[in-house]
């Protein structure tokens, strides 16, 4: 028998738009993109939204397993997490009601999603709604791998050659 769970949550201000971000194989955390009635483009992450987060208001004790923070019905927007920055996203208004848009799709690379929001103004952005676990950082090593694989290469082909001097060596005994 399935258990059904539901939690009320409020944000800070109007949603005029909502999508659940896309990635190429689905295995990154899920987001909600909103557009929000100020003009701004946010994500919300699932775990904020999960109803599982315990209520420690009400007495719930927290599940250590499930790692999930405390649940409070007001949701906070993360600056950190407005992918329009400081700019604000106009939507436009129709002969019948809203003619815009909110639109995620997927990247060549798993941990990020591009949004597209059409309006009056048009606004694309690429975000990563966990982290950009399958990008090098710009400060990686390039020159240390390449070295270390060239040295690999020439170890390997050394190695071969003196098996197979070792190996005629045996046979002309």
């Amino acid at each position: 028998m399935p258990i059904f769970l539901q939690k009320t949550f409020t944000y800070p201000e109007g949603i005029r738009r909502l999508a659940v971000s896309q990635t190429a194989h689905g295995v990154s955390e899920k987001a909600f993109i909103v557009h929000t009635s100020s003009g701004r483009v946010a994500f919300l992450r699932r775990d904020l939204l999960d109803p599982r987060r315990p209520d420690v208001d009400a007495g719930a004790k927290p599940d250590p397993s499930l790692q999930l923070q405390p649940y409070h019905a007001h949701l906070v927007q993360v600056p950190t997490d407005v992918i329009s920055y400081h700019l604000n996203v106009e939507a436009g208004e129709g002969n019948g009601g809203p003619t815009h848009q909110l639109i995620s799709f997927a990247t060549n690379m798993e941990s990020t999603a591009e949004v597209f929001v059409t309006g009056l103004d048009l606004f694309y952005a690429r975000f990563a709604p966990s982290t950009t676990y399958d990008m090098l950082p710009d400060e990686f090593q390039k020159q240390i791998v390449l070295l270390a694989a060239v040295a690999i290469a020439v170890a390997a082909t050394v190695a071969h050659r003196m098996v197979v001097q070792k190996n005629i060596k045996t046979v002309w005994k």
